[in-house]
């Protein structure tokens, strides 16, 4: 079970919607989280910030966030749909989830919705001199970002999509995967020594490719039920319903 909802929350996050939606969060905890300093000390140590001034950074950011989001998104689009030319169709899958570009529209995308929680709850008095001055920070840490980011993200849009940066994606992600099966690929299991006796195939019922093999579960049941379970694929195997050599199954007795 715990297997599942960690491979179900990777998935999620390969979704272009994924950290957009938690940046919001995080930015509507942040407008609101300026109100808590109005009940500490701070409202005697921190300086005075005008309304007006606070008001105008979020204009500003509210202003052309909106704008820089829309051209983003247009902009990866643009280069998708060059990609689609250029690469395979496994390829692709990891152009779409490049990590640059989804941070940057959620960013975009964020401080948009920042904005205007903290405008119109700066128009409504919500806040106080402590949280005025927080607000402030917290816009001005908004404002670098946002430049930091859009400056990184603008060079790496320039690249996305080209056959030669596709290239770098696809050997970078087979480095991990190989590296990983270099220093362990028997999974912590024992070789293949011997053959089979009257075991029996566990067939797959869909078409696609493994993706987790859960160990730690499998040796479980083996033990339970005194098997031995033989696995004839490895992570990345193709499967179908005519892939008849998927897990053997046997009773122990017959090893």
């Amino acid at each position: 079970m715990k297997t599942k909802f960690v491979i179900l929350i990777n998935r999620i996050q390969e979704h272009l919607w994924f950290r957009p939606f938690v940046f919001c969060v995080l930015s509507v905890a942040a407008a609101l989280f300026a109100y808590q300093a109005d009940d500490t000390a701070l409202n005697d140590l921190v300086p005075e910030i005008k309304t007006e001034s606070i008001e105008d950074l979020l204009d500003i950011l509210s202003g052309s966030m909106l704008v820089i989001a829309i051209f983003a998104v247009g902009s990866m689009l643009s280069a998708y749909s060059a990609a689609g030319r250029t690469a395979t169709p496994r390829s692709f899958k990891i152009i779409i989830t490049d990590d640059v570009s989804q941070y940057a529209l959620s960013t975009f995308i964020g401080t948009f919705i920042f904005s205007i929680v903290a405008t119109v709850a700066l128009g409504n008095g919500y806040y106080n001199k402590a949280g005025k001055f927080i607000l402030f920070v917290i816009t001005l840490i908004f404002f670098t970002a946002v430049i930091l980011i859009f400056l990184r993200w603008v060079d790496r849009i320039s690249r996305l999509g080209r056959l030669e940066h596709t290239i770098l994606q696809v050997e970078e992600v087979a480095v991990k995967s190989l590296s990983k099966y270099i220093k362990n690929p028997l999974r912590n299991a024992l070789p293949i020594s011997v053959k089979f006796i009257g075991g029996q195939a566990i067939l797959e019922h869909k078409t696609g490719y493994v993706q987790k093999i859960n160990m730690e579960t499998l040796q479980e049941l083996a033990e339970s039920l005194d098997l031995k379970i033989r696995l004839n694929c490895l992570l990345g195997k193709f499967v179908n319903e005519n892939f008849r050599s998927y897990i053997y199954v046997q009773p122990a007795a017959l090893k």
